[in-house]
């Protein structure tokens, strides 16, 4: 055993770890103002997290539904609110030394529920893994393990399709300030639970996927995408803009753009290097099973970097490079000390 696989978990499925640590390094290549070109090609890697999680789903339909909610819930909420009460505190303490303000009060509420703003940024994607996880039992609590293999026209699909059209109509015509409880609720929290179920209920369809359906599925979702791409250009025309004009909130475009994507991605560790090619990646492989704490890494060596350089591909490299090792060092801390508390909520 080499030393990256030391660090890794041999019973997970790799690929889909390595499609994590697809989606990061894109969530964190837009962080540091990559060029335009760039944010629109990337712009489907908060789709692919999601359909990832739809994959690695474990809900069962005999669990306790409070129960799941509420072991997952900690798993997610609990480390959030650990770093970002850190982060949040150094963002004070360095207000009393800067002549700008770094935090304000209302931006302390907003992160906290995890809002889009006002907040200090970063808990939208904690955010939509919140409501997607609420959401699922919801759709897969009465739906047999054997029913997985759904994406051709079962019962997912279907609830992706209605899904789909609903949130079209709703983002489109439905228009709501944010400045009260009622606008805020729908705006920030069901506009994309709504949204990001869908690629949610594709990936989890798709877990069963068997290699005589995997040429079907592909030739799909490249019809899918190209009709997506026909329609915005006699729509809008060129060039082809998604992010942030149909991101926020999440419309159609992105929504297909990205889980168009996620399904081609995945579909090819069905070709038969690309597993092998992937299973040797184990320091991809290290980042794909360690995301969330990488993630909060990142944020913090952000505000440290951003204030060096403001070189996009530099940043890249040293904000990646930093939050990486940075993890590194706390997995073997939390290692050693080997509480139950820091191996649950520190690691993973």
């Amino acid at each position: 055993m080499n030393k990256a696989e030391s660090y890794i978990n041999p019973n997970r499925d790799f690929y889909i770890d390595f499609l994590r640590f697809v989606a990061l390094s894109l969530i964190i290549l837009v962080h540091v103002n990559c060029p335009d070109l760039l944010k629109q090609l990337r712009c489907f890697d908060v789709p692919l997290i999601v359909f990832v999680s739809g994959l690695s789903c474990t809900y069962s339909s005999k669990s306790r539904v409070g129960d799941w909610l509420w072991k997952r819930t900690k798993r997610l909420i609990i480390p959030t609110y650990i770093f970002f009460s850190i982060y949040m505190l150094l963002l004070y303490v360095l207000n009393l030394f800067s002549n700008t303000s770094l935090i304000t009060l209302d931006q302390v509420i907003g992160t906290y529920f995890m809002l889009n703003s006002p907040s200090v940024g970063y808990v939208y994607i904690i955010r939509v893994f919140l409501l997607v996880m609420i959401c699922t039992p919801l759709f897969l609590i009465s739906t047999s393990k054997q029913n997985y293999s759904v994406f051709l026209g079962g019962k997912y699909m279907m609830i992706s399709i209605i899904l789909f059209i609903f949130l079209e109509l709703l983002v489109s015509f439905v228009h709501l300030s944010d400045n009260g409880f009622i606008g805020i609720l729908y705006n920030q929290y069901f506009i994309y639970a709504m949204a990001y179920s869908i690629p949610f209920l594709i990936g989890y369809s798709l877990k069963a996927l068997t290699r005589e359906r995997v040429k079907l599925v592909v030739l799909i979702a490249i019809v899918v995408l190209v009709i997506g791409a026909i329609i915005y250009y006699l729509l809008n025309g060129l060039p082809f803009v998604i992010t942030p004009t149909f991101k926020y909130p999440p419309h159609a475009y992105y929504i297909i753009y990205g889980c168009c994507i996620s399904v081609l991605l995945y579909c090819i560790r069905y070709v038969e290097p690309v597993q092998k090619i992937v299973n040797k990646m184990k320091w991809a492989i290290f980042v794909g099973q360690n995301t969330i704490w990488i993630y909060f890494w990142h944020i913090l060596f952000l505000l440290i970097v951003g204030r060096i350089t403001s070189y996009w591909l530099l940043k890249y490299i040293v904000v990646y490079t930093l939050s990486v090792f940075a993890f590194l060092l706390q997995y073997k801390i939390v290692k050693k000390l080997n509480y139950k508390f820091l191996n649950k909520y520190f690691i993973g």
